[in-house]
């Protein structure tokens, strides 16, 4: 199955085709206020480089975010509107679950994936085995103070950045948790190529335009009052 990724959620944008095996090809680029211009550019030569078109894609896979705005809408948008003209499943993933994924191998022990939204609130979710724990964090309740629902014996917490890293580690450890970190990368489209297919092999796909973007704090700015 060849799935087609993209991943908008920052300033490091990207593009990759995923098969059973891994990442086939995969590009990354700083869209520069130039992002559908480049998006499209890059999935052109990525797909030709594989020797692939678009039509030959079984299945799609977007970062829904959080992340940028303006990023996070245009590549939503792009990867919908691909898949429900092409009749193809769309399998959104989470910023949050991309961060959390390099540190989901130690089963049993819960991952917190901490990132911060430019205003300054810190969006966190709690995964076990790779998937959203049940119980610990509800959809949607990504505020700091949610954190303490995810306490265990022992937590690995996936942040990128020191900032991030450390206001997760005083919630989870005034919970009681003991808290082991680790640096999250930046997605990257190869990784929510990996995840997507494995959301689609799953059947956890539906509507392609029903997938929105996953906002969870007001834009930084905005009309004026």
């Amino acid at each position: 199955m060849l799935t087609l990724a993209l991943e908008t959620s920052g300033a490091l944008c990207g593009v990759a085709l995923c098969d059973e095996a891994g990442v086939v090809a995969e590009r990354a680029f700083r869209h520069r206020m130039r992002l559908v211009e480049r998006l499209t550019a890059d999935t052109d030569a990525l797909l030709a480089e594989a020797g692939v078109r678009l039509t030959d894609v079984d299945a799609f896979a977007i970062d829904v975010g959080p992340g940028s705005y303006t990023g996070l809408r245009v590549g939503v948008m792009t990867a919908k509107t691909w898949a429900a003209v092409l009749g193809k499943p769309l399998a959104a993933v989470s910023s949050l679950e991309a961060a959390a994924a390099p540190f989901a191998c130690a089963e049993g022990v819960p991952v917190v994936a901490a990132l911060r939204g430019r205003a300054g609130v810190l969006f966190a979710q709690a995964f076990e085995d790779g998937r959203p724990a049940p119980g610990r964090l509800a959809a949607g309740a990504y505020a700091p103070a949610a954190l303490s629902a995810a306490a265990a014996p022992l937590v690995i917490l996936a942040a990128s950045d020191y900032a991030e890293a450390e206001e997760a580690r005083r919630a989870l450890e005034a919970a009681g948790a003991r808290v082991v970190r680790g640096l999250a990368p930046p997605p990257r489209a190869g990784l929510i190529g990996r995840l997507g297919a494995m959301r689609v092999a799953r059947g956890e796909t539906g509507d392609p335009l029903a997938v929105v973007p996953l906002y969870l704090s007001a834009p930084a700015i905005g009309p004026r009052p």
